[in-house]
């Protein structure tokens, strides 16, 4: 079911023609990682011959793969697995489920932990020793708690134990009331299999360290779906653990729509449209607090700007209209001394007052908002920028 690997050299060759998987030098280890997913990222290649499966199987297992310097397997994370229908061997028909299992999927940072020469035991996030994974640390590696001996035991026996740090030191979408590092896994390091979680559960308990529980699926699967799908905000969804260590995701439309404008908030042209639309309340209820702050605020910013600026243009309308003695040909001449991009909203204040707010709005929204529209506009609202906030 999973390949074997114990050096960086058994992984190189199913990269060969796959240029978004990246081998990165980390300094004292290297991570292989991948930055977007393609339709064949994951698939046989047949440009890889009678080694195309195989050389799939691995990439599957290129996420957050980490080797020491000379090449030997440092960590072995979770592989690559996939959400309910998203590929042929994901669909319900084609997945064991009354042999499956469901655990609940957490809203957090996968951690896991690794042996260093320098450093002794320490955690790592997917590439490396991130300040996420330093909080986990400092949460985790103390004196009381039943972590360290835990990772220690495993890591000596070839086996890597693969946690969530969930917390509010690093929110995704949900609140976590307590800071949290939950054991999800224990993988073997090189043949790459999952211990069953009724062991995993009981090496959490020996330890005194939280594990997921999990539980058999009810017999009636498409209820119980539709439970998950139905799921609040405040919970991701499940995960489903298969007798051959295979692993499926399962969201909630909530948390999936919440996390989809959480990860929006980084391009500022979608940010534009739904405030230009005026469509942001349909967005607020689905953002942690801080996102929610930071847009309304930028909300009446922008606003404000626009209304200052159809104040001014009406302001200067009436002023020309007035020099012009309402004499529309020659109030046309004087308007065609005025900028140029003021010149359509000044014809129009000087016949409808009050209407060159909504000529800004609709204006703005006829052309789509890439980089250099923004720029063109911007002095539209006076010149504020969006800033993606933290969680």
């Amino acid at each position: 079911m999973f390949p074997a690997i114990r050096h960086l050299d058994d992984v190189r060759p199913a990269l060969e023609g796959h240029g978004e998987f990246y081998v990165m030098d980390k300094g004292g280890h290297w991570a292989i990682d991948y930055v977007f997913q393609g339709r064949d990222t994951f698939r046989p290649n047949p440009a890889h011959g009678e080694k195309a499966e195989a050389f799939a199987r691995l990439r599957r297992e290129c996420r957050g793969l980490k080797f020491h310097r000379d090449g030997r397997l440092m960590a072995r994370p979770f592989h690559k697995f996939f959400n309910l229908f998203e590929t042929e061997e994901t669909q319900p028909h084609a997945l064991p489920l009354a042999e499956a299992l469901a655990v609940e999927k957490l809203d957090g940072s996968m951690i896991h932990p690794a042996l260093l020469p320098e450093d002794g035991l320490v955690l790592m996030t997917m590439q490396w020793r991130s300040p996420i994974a330093r909080q986990a640390e400092a949460h985790a590696l103390v004196p009381g708690k039943g972590y360290e001996d835990l990772c220690r035991t495993l890591l000596a026996q070839g086996l890597l134990p693969v946690f969530e740090w969930c917390s509010l030191q690093h929110r995704i979408i949900i609140a976590h009331p307590e800071d949290r590092l939950v054991l999800l896994a224990v993988r073997h390091q090189t043949e790459g299999h999952y211990l069953p979680n009724a062991e995993v559960e009981a090496l959490a308990r020996a330890h005194g360290v939280p594990a997921v529980q999990a539980e058999p699926l009810p017999s009636d699967f498409d209820a119980w779906l539709a439970g998950i799908r139905a799921l609040p905000a405040s919970q991701e969804g499940a995960v489903l653990l298969l007798p051959s260590g295979e692993r499926v995701k399962i969201k909630g439309e909530a948390y999936t729509r919440a996390h989809q404008a959480a990860e929006m908030l980084g391009r500022e042209g979608w940010v534009l449209e739904i405030v230009l639309g005026k469509t942001e309340d349909d967005v607020l209820p689905l953002l942690p607090l801080g996102p929610r702050e930071a847009l309304r605020a930028f909300a009446a910013q922008v606003r404000a700007g626009l209304l200052q600026t159809a104040r001014r243009l009406e302001a200067r309308a009436a002023a020309l209209l007035a020099e012009a003695g309402g004499d529309r040909k020659v109030l046309a001449t004087l308007v065609a001394k005025e900028p140029g991009d003021d010149r359509p909203f000044l014809f129009q204040a000087a016949g409808t007052p009050g209407s060159v707010l909504e000529r800004l709005l609709r204006d703005a929204q006829k052309k789509r908002l890439t980089e250099e529209r923004i720029e063109e506009i911007r002095p539209w609202w006076g010149g504020a920028r969006w800033t993606p906030p933290a969680p």
